[in-house]
Order: structure tokens, then sequence, then C-alpha cells
């Protein structure tokens, strides 16, 4: 008899593929990033740890003076303006394990304004909590505005910071965006519109 050709016959099986590995984590028992278990800063630490956090937005100034609409952009982000201290900090360099810390840590406890504290009733927590570098901070929201390089000293005393805390109501948020997009395109559950959809682009890059 002659022998039969097998092997022909058997048709190729496809390799599985090996499920990849997670990248090992360099924050992974980092001294900066020790907190209680269980506790509300480990588990936003965990999360966080695994994110991607992109890079702080900047404003490329030498890019409008080519378009010639910076003294149009001066409008919205004047010289030396919290906004543009903001922008600034782009430049500053990041470390991500004190980066995570501070996100992991950091806690807000608004006040109203002319809030008077009982001194009968317990103290209430700051306004400003987080940890840096290991070290438990605890502020005003001024003193974390002044910290922060965002506003001065004496700015603080000001309209430009106290004018700033005021959250901006509804109707006035749906009239601007009605002047610079398509009202159609507004989420009314979350108050808020893609910036894509801003008709002019100078615009659109300054909301960015």
């Amino acid at each position: 008899m002659e022998e039969m050709d097998l092997e022909g016959d058997i048709p190729e099986q496809p390799q599985r593929k090996r499920r990849a590995r997670p990248p090992p984590d360099p924050l992974e028992n980092h001294p900066y990033l020790e907190f209680p278990p269980e506790s509300d800063a480990a588990l936003r630490c965990e999360n966080l740890r695994k994110m991607h956090i992109g890079e702080h937005f900047a404003v490329s100034w030498k890019t409008l003076r080519k378009l010639a609409v910076e003294d149009w952009a001066r409008g919205f982000v004047s010289v030396d303006s919290p906004w543009d201290r903001l922008f600034e900090l782009s430049f500053t360099p990041t470390y991500r394990e004190i980066l995570v810390e501070f996100l992991s840590s950091f806690e807000f406890h608004p006040r109203r304004p002319n809030e008077v504290v009982d001194p009968a009733q317990p103290p209430p927590p700051p306004e400003v909590s987080f940890r840096m570098a290991g070290q438990a901070r605890e502020m005003s929201l001024a003193q974390f505005a002044v910290h922060s390089g965002l506003y001065t000293e004496a700015e603080i005393a000001t309209g430009l910071y106290t004018k700033g805390l005021v959250m901006v109501d509804k109707p006035t948020l749906l009239g601007f965006w009605a002047l610079i997009a398509d009202i159609t395109h507004w989420d009314h559950q979350q108050s808020k519109g893609r910036v894509t959809l801003i008709e002019d682009p100078l615009f659109r890059y300054v909301s960015y």
C-alpha cells in the first residue's frame, strides 16, 4: 500500500497571540504614593497611576503674532494676568510622581462668602488640603491661589480674584455659546458644547 501524505491534508492552525503583559508600573511602591489602604486617596492613586496624564495647554503667541491676531487674543488673555500665568506654567517641569500624589490627595471644601465660623461647633475642614513630596498641606483657597502662582497677594483683595469665584449661570453660558457656535449642539445635561463646533477658528484656538 502506498503511504498517504497526511501532512499536506492537515490545515495549518493559526497561532494564538499571547496577551501582552501590562508594562511595569514605575511608580509602584513609590514612597510619595503610600496612602492608608482603602482610603479615597489610595483608590484615586491606583487609578491615576495607570492613566495617561496629558501635557498642560499653552498659547503659542509666536503663531498668533504671525497671523496678526496677537492683539485680538490679548483682549482675552492679557499680559501677566491669571490666565497668562496659567498658560506659562506649561513651560515648567512636571514630575509624574508628585503630580499623582497631589491629585490623589487633593481635597476642596468651598465656603460661602463671608461665612462665619461658630466657635462652639467643631472647626470646618480646610478649604484646600493636599500632600506634596510627602508633606501634608492645608490652606485657604486664597492662599492656594497665591502659592500656585496664578494670583499675587495684592490681587486677592481685588475683583480680579473675587469675581472669578462666581459660577457663571446657564443662561449666560447659552447666550455666549449662541454667539460663537450652533446652539443646537449644546449638551444640556453637562452644560457644555464641543469646542470643534465653534465657528471662528481663533475662538476655537483660545478655547482649547
